[in-house]
């Protein structure tokens, strides 16, 4: 899981793997 912070960095590093809310 990730904070919401960690959440919007995974948006802007959008990789192949799933993403996890």
């Amino acid at each position: 899981g990730f904070t919401k912070a960690e959440n919007e960095l995974s948006l802007l590093f959008e990789t192949e793997e799933h993403e996890e809310s």
